[in-house]
């Protein structure tokens, strides 16, 4: 029972880090 909240942090962690990598490239491409 204690494995899905740590799952879901998890999830949460690596969808903020790709949102701000796809954020970093596009500000980037952009110029």
């Amino acid at each position: 029972m204690k494995v899905f909240p740590f799952a879901v942090q998890l999830s949460w962690g690596l969808g903020l880090v790709l949102a701000a990598l796809i954020l970093g490239t596009r500000e980037s491409f952009d110029y």
